[in-house]
C-alpha cells in the first residue's frame, strides 16, 4: 500500500470516529416508551400517524419493527372501528393489510360525516316581513 493511500485511511477512520462520536446517541428504550405511548391526534390521517411511527420505530432496535407497527396502530388509533378491526384479523396480519383496513374505515368515516352535513341548497329560507311603521 503506497503511503498516501495509508494516509487517506487514517484520515477517513478518524473521520468516521468523529462522525460517530458527534452523533446524537439514541436510547432505544425511551424510543420504544415512546412509541408504545404515541396517540393519533385528533384530526390526523392514518398515514401521518404511520409516518411518525415509522420514522420512531428507527430507533427502537426491534426485530420485527412490523409486527410492532400494528401494535402501534392498534393501541395509538383514535377510531374504535380501526381498532376493531385490526383486532378482529387473524395472526398473519401484515402491515399493508393493516393499512388498508385502517385506510377504508377512514374513508368510510369521512363518507358518513359528508352525508350528515346539511346540504344548504336545498333549504329555502324565507324573510319574514314586518309592516312599516310611520310616526
Amino acid at each position: 500500500m503506497e503511503p498516501h493511500e495509508r494516509e487517506k485511511k487514517k484520515r477517513d477512520t478518524y473521520w468516521t470516529k468523529f462522525g460517530e462520536f458527534i452523533a446524537p446517541k439514541s436510547n432505544f428504550r425511551l424510543s420504544r416508551f415512546k412509541i408504545r405511548t404515541m396517540r393519533q391526534e385528533k384530526d390526523e390521517s392514518v398515514d401521518k400517524f404511520m409516518k411518525r411511527l415509522r420514522v420512531l420505530i428507527q430507533e427502537c432496535k426491534f426485530t420485527s419493527p412490523d409486527e410492532h407497527l400494528i401494535d402501534a396502530l392498534i393501541v395509538g388509533t383514535n377510531s374504535d372501528q380501526v381498532r376493531s378491526g385490526l383486532l378482529k384479523q387473524a395472526s398473519d396480519l401484515t402491515i399493508n393489510k393493516a393499512m388498508d383496513i385502517a385506510r377504508t374505515e377512514e374513508a368510510i368515516k369521512k363518507q358518513i360525516q359528508g352525508m350528515n352535513l346539511p346540504d344548504y341548497s336545498k333549504k329555502i329560507h324565507s324573510l319574514s316581513k314586518k309592516p312599516n311603521k310611520t310616526w
